[in-house]
């Protein structure tokens, strides 16, 4: 009988891993996505795309005679050279009840049924479910605005630091630090149509209609979601924009501007308009501001229209509420009526984006 890290360990895993030792087990031939369930479940008959595999490590598995104490330190052992400690309870998938293990900072999950292909990863005696199946599984009991965040995440070129509500009262952003992809939004729906049977399924299916891809920052996609969810859930209910939208720069001006393109945090193509995100982090500094503007003269000899958000701006109702409608006026979009609770589904919506956790 193995353990496989599951639901909340998993994204853990999946998020801290670092690209080095992605990259590093990928090219020793280490990664594999498993299709022999590590517990001996049964796979739904499916073929397995090889091309479909992550270049990403897999999963936990540990023996263990039946009857033995097993400490999720002994478990975690194993992997904190890979993607450091992760926070316990540790969450373990097991095939039934009789092979839960006396932990107290174990928490086990048993599923009897069959898993849809694709659902694991293995790297040597290590098990972990896909970051496909771990979005599923975290939909089960996270609200769809922490699926969404979580979401934005794993198909976005970033990984958010982990830290407490504490750490993150005040802050105007998120801490992160850049990654690859973990998982792409055709994963993610194609996992998603498969494993039609698994709990949470319902949930994640909502989430897929709003998850951004692509996104570069955990602010990033906090604009995003504000601007583009539904009134209902908060958002301002504008058009889905395109993230990080390449822009040519034309040939007799890239000498000029040092660059073949420029990238777009959010674009509506029809409207011509680009939104930036401006964080302090990045966007400071006389030679940065100077930049800045030459960019967007740039753009605007193309037409294309910039607008800037920054995080002063998001963390204040009022003053993301006038971007927000210039944004929409820019678009020739007009809202539909908020409902009488908008300040209260918008403010609870920042509030649940912002925590990191």
């Amino acid at each position: 009988m193995a353990f496989c890290i599951c639901h909340i360990s998993a994204l853990e895993f999946w998020r801290s891993l670092s690209d080095f030792e992605r990259s590093r087990l990928y090219n020793a031939g280490a990664l594999k996505r498993t299709t022999i369930p590590p517990f001996g479940f049964s796979f739904q008959k499916e073929s397995v795309n090889a091309e479909d595999v992550l270049s990403d490590t897999s999963c936990l598995a540990r023996s263990a005679p039946l009857g033995m104490s097993v400490a999720a330190e002994e478990i975690c052992r194993d992997i904190h050279s890979f993607a450091g400690a992760l926070r316990h309870p540790l969450h373990v998938l097991v095939s039934a009840g009789a092979y839960r293990r006396k932990g107290e900072d174990l928490r086990f999950h048993v599923h009897e049924g069959d898993y849809a292909s694709g659902s694991f990863f293995r790297v040597g005696d290590i098990y972990v479910v896909s970051p496909e199946l771990a979005f599923v599984q975290y939909a089960r009991d996270a609200s769809l605005v922490d699926l969404l965040r979580v979401g934005a995440e794993l198909t976005g070129s970033y990984a958010a630091l982990l830290r407490t509500p504490e750490e993150a009262e005040g802050a105007d952003v998120l801490g992160f630090r850049k990654g690859e992809l973990v998982t792409t939004l055709a994963r993610l729906r194609a996992y998603v149509k498969r494993a039609s049977r698994e709990h949470g399924i319902k949930r994640a299916r909502v989430a897929l209609r709003y998850l951004p891809e692509g996104c570069a920052s955990p602010m990033e996609s906090v604009l995003f979601l504000l601007l583009s969810l539904p009134c209902a859930y908060g958002g301002y209910g504008l058009p889905r924009p395109e993230v990080n939208y390449r822009i040519s720069v034309p040939d007799d001006r890239r000498g000029a501007m040092g660059r073949s393109c420029f990238i777009c945090d959010l674009y509506w193509p029809q409207a011509r308009l680009c939104v930036e995100y401006d964080s302090n982090m990045f966007h400071t500094g006389a030679q940065r501001i100077a930049r800045d503007s030459a960019r967007r003269n740039a753009l605007a000899l193309k037409g294309i229209t910039v607008v800037s958000v920054t995080g002063n701006q998001i963390m204040d109702r009022v003053e993301m509420d006038r971007a927000a409608y210039l944004i929409a006026k820019k678009l020739g979009f007009r809202p539909s009526a908020y409902c009488g609770d908008f300040p209260e589904r918008q403010a609870g919506l920042r509030t649940a984006l912002l925590l990191s956790k």
